[in-house]
């Protein structure tokens, strides 16, 4: 605080500062509460002006630094006076203590704190290397889940089994990945089960520099790693599965797992930024993933489906990724099959069945790229105008 302020100026800055804590989480991070000069204010008093340091070109900006280093230097000095006046109000001298160097070498290592390093050949690895490794830590974490999942369905074999078995595995990833319990608060011999949770390398990931990017960069920057996960994901499983190898039905594939995983990472976003505290964001993720995996239209089919649901089965996104997938794969097959004691073709199974006809693979097209788009914008909005940190 300036030392220029009058005695209610402390009341004064509190209060600032406590309307500064109650805006929205981005605007509270981009604010701050500067002490103008006894000569800029006008009135023979400092006055505190609330400014938005995102906005402050760099000529403001080197007049703000000059102003805080000035600040710092009369207060310095107010300190070092008062003191020098009070000892000579006690007759009490300043002790004294020479030191003499001889052939003094000093080393020091020195470490950049803000910026960037210079543009050396070491620290231009060194960063190459830190963005690949941070790349890697993600996809990693993302291809555990996956292969997890896979085990438990290879093992078990029947649905209901994997359906189970994967929810307690779940479960226990959750529990141990430190959201529920901390690291700190686990005991000694339960501390292993943190370290092969793949969820514990995404909380350490993500919590590190998470709530310092703007609202629209945390959207952007998923992108290349859902991309490269569906990449990756479609090279593996698509030749593992069988389906038929035509670019058309490839690219169909590629789209539709990139628009899944694309929701799925946006809606969890989406779900941080509306909740509190992540124990209430996990209930929700439950009752949403239920709902996704009832309503998507392979457990109950959408001719199945009662009148008064189907709008859910619709509003689900999960129902439209089943329907990308199976149309795009088999929606022009007239090879006849038997199912259910009757021979029908392939496209007419799905049209009986699951009620998918090929001419409406374009609007699945088009409700697929909005769902993600729908998240995403919900997570700006919401991560940007509200905030739960209220006192």
């Amino acid at each position: 605080m300036n030392s220029d302020l009058d005695e209610e100026a402390p009341a004064a800055v509190s209060q600032q500062w406590a309307a500064i804590d109650r805006l929205p989480t981005l605007e509270r991070l981009r604010s701050s509460l500067f002490v103008e000069n006894i000569e800029e204010s006008g009135d023979g008093k400092a006055a505190n002006v609330v400014i938005d340091v995102s906005k402050l070109g760099p000529s403001e900006r080197r007049g703000l630094v000059e102003k805080l280093i000035r600040h710092i230097e009369h207060d310095n000095l107010r300190l070092l006076r008062k003191i020098r006046e009070r000892m000579d109000k006690a007759a009490v001298g300043f002790p004294t203590v020479e030191v003499r160097y001889r052939n003094l070498k000093v080393k020091a290592e020195c470490e950049v704190v803000y910026g960037k390093p210079l543009p050396t050949l070491s620290n231009s690895l060194k960063s190459i290397i830190m963005v690949f490794s941070a790349n890697g830590v993600f996809f990693a974490v993302h291809f555990t889940s996956i292969s997890m999942f896979r085990f438990v369905a290879a093992v078990f074999q029947t649905m209901e089994a994997s359906a189970t078995v994967g929810s307690l595995s779940v479960l226990f990833v959750l529990l141990l990945s430190g959201f529920m319990i901390p690291r700190p608060s686990m005991p000694i011999w339960l501390k292993w089960a943190f370290w092969i949770s793949p969820l514990s390398y995404g909380e350490i990931g993500i919590s590190t520099n998470e709530f310092l990017a703007p609202r629209w960069t945390k959207v952007i920057v998923e992108v290349p790693y859902v991309l490269a996960q569906s990449l990756v994901f479609t090279i593996i499983t698509y030749p593992m599965i069988g389906y038929y190898w035509s670019a058309y039905k490839v690219f169909w594939y590629f789209y539709t797992m990139f628009c899944t995983l694309s929701y799925y990472t946006y809606l969890g976003m989406l779900l941080i930024a509306i909740t509190p505290r992540f124990p209430v964001a996990a209930v929700l993720q439950s009752a949403f993933y239920s709902m996704f995996n009832l309503f998507a239209g392979f457990l109950i089919p959408r001719p199945q489906i009662p009148k008064w649901w189907i709008w859910f089965y619709y509003v689900i996104p999960t129902s439209w990724s089943l329907n990308g997938v199976l149309t795009s794969q088999f929606g022009d097959i007239e090879k006849e099959i038997s199912v259910f004691g009757q021979n029908k073709t392939v496209v007419a199974f799905l049209r009986d069945y699951f009620g998918f006809r090929r001419d409406m693979l374009p609007l699945v097209a088009l409700v697929l790229i909005l769902y993600p788009v729908l998240f995403a914008s919900l997570f700006a909005y919401c991560i940007g105008k509200l905030n739960f940190q209220r006192r």
